[in-house]
């Protein structure tokens, strides 16, 4: 019962992670094949976690039962040793599931049959399973003290198999087969029965052009060969130890290798265009740092930098230790690469330069979430405009994006002394060069300061009329009525005149024309107009509304009236009835609005002044005046 226990508690251990694993890293049913980033993000963390999984569950195991007592040194060592073995194995099993993915083929990562791929698996597992059998030799053979005949002896029984096992591989025909033309053209001549069988079949089931598979590329096969005929002739000749290295090797190695390339494949993919903003994370980061698609893409090409850091971090030692380095030559080296290294008097470490970029990140995503509580819990509550509230906001992004820089290159170990040699240095270059750059960032904070304008303000400037939309340190942007969007820099603000039609207020004069027939009594006329713009809602009784009589026109009397609105928006459609309602009020009244009209005066002139074909009422042509054709020279003697 005492070792029942720890038995039966890592065996609980073990179902509820598995199933905690199984529901967040399903494989779903698809009836399409799912995006290459999916398939490598579910691959790669089912074969971590479920070998994390049954190390843990292992681990467990013989804590409980070190805990209660169950065994002695020998016994222990022996455990420590096969617990080994068997997470190893199972690494290399749950890692060559998740690429060949025997049973769905939608998922599977390289272009193999379903046959190809189960025999595939097999065969590396029994790999492993080999070199598992001459690690646990070796350990057997030092725990319990064997003669150096037993470990001769399971080294060699393991390299015969390692070389039957790439022997194996290399004569396989995994390969999908392309579909030929004449494989097409069939499937067209059968019609649809076929496709309709493929659709109706599970996922799972489908494999169109699977069968037969083709044989391995020469190169991969010659490779196979080698390492099989190498472990044979080194079996064979009585290199034994060589032989073993050899499968061993290739083994570890080779799954080393695989995990990096995976890991690889991921961090490259994430940091495709539009892909690492499909992903949850991606969704959380623009929703957290409130970033547009550009920032979300942005941040994913980061992450995938670092993974791909990380890959060669983690991969690269784990090979070196394979091939014979010491712990303590790559901590060493390690050390040397995140202590750093001195160029003149300036120390660039690679810890301190990560440092920097952490604490920048960590700040910078703190100084977002200080705008965010200053935003909605502060600015808005006191009812502040909404220039000011944008101006702030900017203002203190701004200043928590230099803070931010100052810290992180503090973090990072750079003396902000040498910064000022620097800085003197490029002063020339940025007096020159960068001219126009200083200018329209020095406009841009005069304009969050001053607020000359401000979000939301209707401007005319440089020829363009719009709504200020968004105000940043190098140009302003504007919306335009057309829908368009205008970048003007910041220094056109400053140094140019600009017209603000909403500084102070949003109210607005609108002037409308009237034109009357002649004859139309004037008074009524004025009286009319000003009782329209009073009963209109929209127009405002301070200033009050007038009307004047402006000219006399060449065919009509001619009034403006004036009307003051409170939004400036507004003025479209508010003149838009009043003129419907003048319309309406004059032809009620009896009131005319005139057309343009001439008077044509006829002279008459005496018949004797014409000419006789007009008297008689003859037609008269026109006569369109022709050129003359030049005439022939006369041929010469030379001619």
């Amino acid at each position: 019962n005492a070792a029942a226990n720890p038995n039966a508690m890592a065996f609980l251990v073990w179902v509820f992670l598995r199933r905690t694993i199984a529901v967040g890293l399903a494989r779903k049913h698809m009836t399409s094949e799912p995006k290459l980033f999916t398939k490598l993000n579910i691959a790669f963390w089912r074969a971590i976690s479920k070998t994390v999984v049954v190390g843990v569950c292992l681990a467990a195991m013989y804590g409980m039962m070190q805990w209660a007592g169950l065994m002695g040194p020998k016994v222990g060592a022996l455990l420590r040793l096969g617990g080994i073995c068997v997470t190893g194995i199972a690494f290399i099993w749950y890692l060559s599931s998740a690429i060949l993915v025997p049973s769905r083929p939608l998922w599977r990562l390289v272009p193999l049959t379903n046959a190809g791929a189960a025999k595939l698996r097999v065969l590396i597992v029994a790999s492993a399973v080999a070199y598992a059998a001459v690690y646990a030799g070796n350990g057997i053979a030092d725990i319990l003290g064997a003669t150096v005949e037993f470990s001769l002896l399971t080294g060699l029984v393991a390299a015969i198999a390692q070389g039957v096992i790439f022997f194996l591989m290399a004569i396989m025909k995994p390969v999908q087969r392309a579909p030929s033309p004449i494989d097409n053209t069939a499937s067209r001549q059968q019609g649809g029965d076929a496709e309709e069988a493929e659709e109706r079949s599970p996922p799972e089931e489908r494999q169109p052009h699977l069968e037969p598979g083709c044989p391995w590329p020469i190169s991969l096969r010659f490779l196979l060969y080698a390492l099989a005929l190498a472990i044979f002739s080194s079996a064979l000749l009585g290199y034994i130890g060589l032989a073993s290295f050899i499968s061993r090797q290739v083994v570890v190695t080779g799954a080393i290798l695989t995990t990096m390339y995976l890991g690889y494949i991921a961090s490259r993919e994430i940091g495709r265009e539009g892909i690492f903003s499909q992903t949850r994370l991606g969704q959380k980061t623009r929703d957290a740092l409130e970033l547009d698609q550009r920032g979300v893409e942005q941040a994913g090409l980061l992450i995938g930098v670092f993974g791909f850091v990380a890959v060669l971090a983690i991969g690269i030692p784990l090979i070196a230790l394979q091939w014979g380095a010491q712990v303590v030559d790559i901590a060493t080296g390690a050390r040397r690469i995140f202590t750093g290294f001195e160029v003149g008097s300036v120390r660039i470490s690679l810890s301190g330069i990560l440092l920097g970029i952490l604490v920048f990140i960590g700040i910078y995503f703190l100084v977002r979430l200080f705008q965010r509580w200053l935003d909605a819990g502060v600015l808005a509550r006191s009812r502040v405009d909404s220039g000011v509230r944008d101006s702030i906001r900017k203002g203190v992004g701004y200043a928590g994006i230099a803070l931010a820089a100052l810290i992180a290159i503090t973090s990072a170990g750079i003396n902000l002394t040498s910064l000022a040699f620097v800085a003197g240095a490029l002063s020339l270059g940025i007096g020159f060069g960068l001219q126009n750059i200083v200018q329209n960032f020095v406009s841009g904070l005069i304009l969050l300061v001053e607020r000359p304008i401000k979000v939301g303000d209707i401007v005319t400037v440089g020829g363009y009329d719009g709504v200020v939309s968004e105000i940043s340190v190098r140009a302003t942007k504007l919306s335009l009525f057309d829908q368009k969007t205008v970048t003007i820099p910041n220094s056109e603000f400053i140094n140019g005149t600009v017209n603000n039609w909403t500084h102070k207020n949003r109210n607005a004069r609108n002037d409308i024309t009237v034109g009357v027939a002649y004859g139309s009594d004037t008074r009524l006329v004025e009286q009319l107009l000003l009782d329209i713009a009073m009963d209109h809602p929209k127009v405002l009784n301070e200033p009050a509304p007038w009307v004047l009589f402006s000219d006399f026109g060449g065919s009509s009397l001619d009034f403006q009236l004036f009307i003051y609105l409170a939004n400036l928006s507004d003025g479209i459609a508010t003149r838009n009835e009043i003129r419907h309602q003048i319309v309406e009020r004059l032809e009620e009244e009896g009131i005319g609005i005139p057309f343009p009209q001439r008077d044509l005066n006829l002279r008459l002139v005496d018949s004797g002044d014409l000419p006789d074909r007009l008297r008689e009422g003859a037609p008269i042509k026109a006569q369109v005046p022709t050129a003359k054709k030049p005439a022939a020279k006369k041929p010469t003697a030379k001619s």
